[in-house]
């Protein structure tokens, strides 16, 4: 387990908390499980040593109180108060605080006091639910590829297909609609970008200053960044697909929708880009552009670009195989990854790319057509222009 005291080397303490006495952990998360409030479920702990565990039965309505209620103190005393909140035995009191203690529900209040202080300084920077993501799941493990645990984790996997479901496909797909392909624009022009040329030339770009972008650029850029490269069979979960930037598993999660304003040869609108058969599928009309600058906080770069691409994540392609917290953050730095590949594929093209964060995500979801943020969320623009500016 990795202590609290690792995360921050704050001396504060709260007035009562020391190393002897024990409290309720910051880190604590509790939730009803029953409507008729007699189980609940709480999470403790930190990074490999976090869990979810239930509490049910008559006491579990005053343990919960309890717990909320605790202030910082010996142990001894904490026993003595359940046994006086729950009317149980002394013996009782005891073995209740033990497995709260153990659980990491309970903590010492040094190491509480830490923790409270690390979060205050992060929720100065506006990061306080960032520090309980931080907080809870600093220290976990990842399993060794290849071995009998590994193995035997994959075989579960594929055998929880009823309660989970099974394995994603890589692709979205849009079954029955029209689609507009962009086979014969896919082929980089061969203009003999060295990656030096391209690493020096990716100038950050503020806007753009002429209109107007041809779809063999944007082909080249979506077929160069987001294309499928290679195709090969894992050993344990079968096909898996290889594109031009590093995914976590090569889950492969990030989808790319264009919306096209000013693409020479293509109707303006919205279009999901399929990257095993390279076409662009229509999901939204000309209408569904208007709301994009304030969707974008009226970053310049986006005002002025002539098509910009949404990248949006499918959150279950990913945690199908892996099914721990902390792979969210996989998941993010893969956006990055994507993003620089982006940037760098633009030298292949007559494009430049400016990239923004900056994105009202339920706005982009309306114009994406997209309607559960937990299965698919837009995380990314990358617009695309003439003239860039910096």
């Amino acid at each position: 387990m990795t202590r609290a005291d690792t995360l921050a080397p704050a001396e504060v303490a709260a007035e009562g908390a020391t190393a002897d006495t024990f409290e309720l952990s910051p880190l604590f998360r509790a939730e009803r499980r029953s409507t008729d409030g007699g189980c609940f479920a709480v999470a403790a702990g930190q990074g490999a040593t976090r869990q979810i565990y239930d509490i049910d039965g008559d006491d579990s309505g005053g343990i919960l109180t309890w717990l909320l209620s605790v202030s910082a103190a010996p142990l001894d005393d904490l026993e003595r108060s359940v046994a006086h909140r729950l009317e149980v035995e002394p013996s009782r009191a005891h073995e209740l605080c033990e497995l709260l203690i153990a659980a990491q529900i309970l903590v010492s209040g040094a190491d509480a006091a830490r923790l409270r202080e690390a979060g205050r300084r992060w929720e100065a920077w506006g990061w306080r639910d960032a520090f309980d993501f931080h907080a809870s799941f600093h220290g976990d493990s990842f399993m060794a590829y290849g071995t009998e645990q590994f193995r035997d984790l994959i075989d579960e996997l594929v055998a929880d297909a009823q309660n989970i479901g099974p394995q994603p496909s890589p692709y979205k797909e849009y079954e029955g609609r029209e689609t507009i392909p962009l086979s014969g624009l896919r082929e980089l022009s061969g203009h003999g970008v060295t990656l030096e040329k391209a690493l020096l030339d990716n100038w950050p770009v503020a806007y753009f200053n002429h209109s107007g972008v041809e779809l063999n650029d944007v082909a080249q850029l979506l077929v160069a960044a987001f294309g499928v490269l290679h195709e090969v069979n894992d050993a344990f979960l079968g096909p898996h697909l290889l594109k031009a930037y590093p995914s976590g598993g090569a889950r492969h999660p990030i989808e790319v929708y264009l919306a096209a304003r000013d693409v020479h040869g293509l109707a303006p609108g919205i279009y999901h880009y399929s990257p095993g058969s390279h076409v662009l599928v229509p999901v939204n009309g000309a209408s569904a552009l208007d709301p994009m600058n304030d969707a974008c906080f009226q970053k310049p770069g986006i005002e002025t670009a002539s098509a910009v691409l949404f990248m949006t994540v499918r959150w279950f392609r990913h945690s199908w195989k892996y099914r721990y917290p902390r792979s969210y953050r996989m998941v993010l730095i893969e956006v990055g990854h994507a993003i620089q590949t982006a940037c760098l594929a633009g030298a292949l093209t007559n494009a430049q790319v400016y990239s923004s964060y900056a994105i009202n995500d339920a706005a982009i979801s309306d114009m994406l057509a997209l309607s559960d943020d937990c299965e698919e969320l837009p995380v990314m623009a990358l617009a695309l222009g003439m003239g860039g500016v910096v």
